[in-house]
């Protein structure tokens, strides 16, 4: 039953207002963390301002140095904290709670998207308070309410761009090592796992039982011993080990495996 749109609407920006504030909680619960994500990212930016008064480059060169510094912080947190966040929600094993929470994946991508730009607006704007105040960068007069403006029309497209790269995350990893290409990437192997490293996971093979379990870096895999590193022509069969043919229609494939499951129980209780 689907609610209505008001209740839809709540139920969204509660769920949205949820995840951000674990985001801007988890990122200043602690002093130190406070201080260090909003100094340490803006040395590279001091060092920029003074090589170039050092250098005796134009006084815009500096204020390019500041802007560059203080959007630098936005772009970083895109790529990793919205980019990447879901892959270290995996690790974490906190994924698989976004998919059963009862809310849209939508709304917990806004509220990532909301914690992660309350977070670097305080680090920018101690970048910006360097520049003016112990710079003393200089910029041309402009009218605020067009800098809040092209400030929110950049934001909304670079985060919008940070829940992209989350969404394709999602979709493209686990379609990139279950496809079925042969194509060799030995170089790729022990770095990331690949289609023909998988494949070996799915293989029908006795000696490829229990290998290969990593869904993203094969690093795991070697450090247990699970991991191995198929040849440049080992592309074996798939399918079960028991020999039975593969499911042919998609419904097959989300059926069988739990009729088959009451089966061998049945079985296995008959057997007593």
């Amino acid at each position: 039953m689907s609610l209505p749109i008001t209740h839809g609407a709540v139920h969204f920006l509660r769920t949205a207002r949820a995840r951000m504030y674990v985001r801007v909680v988890g990122a200043m619960r602690e002093r130190d963390w406070f201080i260090s994500d909003a100094l340490f990212p803006n040395l590279g930016m001091c060092a920029f301002v003074l090589l170039y008064r050092a250098l005796g480059a134009p006084k815009s060169f500096e204020a390019m140095a500041v802007i560059g510094g203080v959007l630098t912080t936005y772009w970083i947190n895109v790529l990793w904290g919205m980019g990447a966040q879901l892959y270290w929600e995996k690790q974490q094993g906190q994924l698989q709670l976004y998919f059963a929470a009862p809310c849209s994946r939508m709304a917990i991508l806004t509220g990532m998207a909301l914690g992660g730009l309350v977070t670097t607006v305080f680090r920018s704007l101690i970048g910006v308070a360097l520049g003016v105040f112990v710079f003393h960068i200089e910029v041309a007069p402009f009218s605020p309410w067009t800098l809040a403006g092209v400030f929110l029309v950049t934001m909304s497209a670079l985060y919008a761009l940070g829940m992209t790269l989350s969404s394709l995350f999602l979709v493209l990893l686990s379609q990139f090592y279950h496809s079925a290409t042969r194509i060799r990437l030995r170089w790729l192997d022990r770095v990331l796992v690949t289609p023909q490293v998988h494949r070996i996971h799915h293989s029908v093979l006795r000696d490829h039982q229990d290998k290969n379990f990593a869904d993203a870096l094969p690093i795991f895999d070697i450090i247990f011993g699970t991991y191995h590193g198929p040849a440049s022509d080992e592309f074996p069969h798939t399918g079960l080990y028991s020999g039975e043919p593969p499911p042919t229609r998609w419904w097959r494939a989300q059926v069988e495996p739990v009729v088959g499951l009451f089966r061998r129980q049945r079985e296995t209780h008959g057997n007593r």
